[in-house]
């Protein structure tokens, strides 16, 4: 996603024009701040109180195996239990599956041809290549960067195949209460396609890349750090559709009572990853209940771009 062939102008901008009021740290506010509980998976456990709590039930360990549909409305799904299969009948789904697995569950057969088209050939998936770091050394503040900070290092290299290779540094020490005092943190981030990802050449290059800017602005570095290592994911900001077109709505303009959630669905949706989520939680839940959920969870500069 470091390309700008590959980043939506609308996404972008948002991105820009919030810098301001969130500060773009995590201690302040930030396009992904989780502020309490032990994370992003804390969202999860909250979401799931309040679902007992209002006499609702979540199954574990039973995945979807279809959606039923006929004449266009959605009758229920069927679901793989211990138990075996078991049908659920309901005329309200919610689908959180990211676009190119969804018809995994949702038969395509119930979605025009050209979308279904559209979504497997042209739809891309951003990958992320990241390496920590943990050292003895606070190399943020050894430059004069508030440790709090997200660190954009735009065009780093202008190596061959890598024109547009751009890093996003910051330090986990700083965002957790239970880091070893003695220890510092520096994560890298590398946004890479799913393709690239899968291109070892390529990702070793990136890894000796991100290495050299270390031995270039912090020399002897190595010595320093007692331990690293990188990690290569192949999805981690959903399943982007391409230049110009907009994502697919949260309510399906083609099946009665389909809607969909996540930070690819939405119509006034932007960004991605866990805020883009949850925005698109708050926009899915309004298109069910005709409310105004996201006004009254979000900061103005969190809400959709429209």
């Amino acid at each position: 996603m470091a390309n700008p062939d590959d980043m939506h102008l609308r996404d972008y901008l948002k991105y820009q024009s919030i810098a301001k009021d969130i500060q773009m740290d995590l201690v302040t506010g930030s396009v992904g701040q989780i502020d309490a509980g032990i994370g992003t998976l804390d969202i999860a456990l909250q979401l799931g109180n309040v679902i007992r709590a209002a006499g609702g039930e979540i199954w574990t360990d039973s995945a979807v195996e279809e959606v039923i549909i006929e004449n266009k409305k959605i009758k229920g799904v069927r679901v793989k239990t211990k138990k075996g299969t078991e049908g659920i009948d309901t005329n309200l789904v919610v689908c959180n599956v990211p676009p190119k697995h969804a018809f995994s569950v949702i038969p395509e057969k119930h979605f025009p041809a050209d979308f279904v088209q559209e979504v497997k050939e042209k739809y891309y998936i951003p990958g992320l290549l990241t390496g920590f770091f943990y050292s003895t050394r606070d190399f943020a503040r050894e430059k004069g960067i508030d440790p709090r900070s997200f660190i954009f290092l735009s065009g780093v290299t202008r190596k061959k195949g890598m024109e547009s290779l751009d890093f996003v540094m910051a330090s986990f020490t700083w965002w957790v209460n239970h880091a070893p005092i003695e220890m510092s943190s520096l994560l890298f981030s590398i946004p890479l396609l799913d393709w690239e990802m899968r291109d070892k050449a390529r990702v070793s290059a990136c890894i000796a890349e991100a290495e050299r800017f270390m031995t270039d602005n912090f020399p002897g570095w190595e010595k320093d750090v007692k331990f690293r290592f990188w990690t290569a994911g192949s999805e981690a900001y959903g399943h982007w559709r391409p230049m110009g077109k907009d994502r697919p709505d949260n309510k399906s303009p083609w099946i009665e009572g389909l809607y969909f959630v996540g930070d690819q669905y939405g119509k006034k949706e932007w960004g991605g990853g866990v805020d883009g989520a949850a925005l698109s939680g708050a926009l899915c839940a309004d298109a069910i209940t005709g409310k105004d959920y996201e006004k009254q969870i979000f900061p103005s500069y969190h809400r959709s771009s429209w």
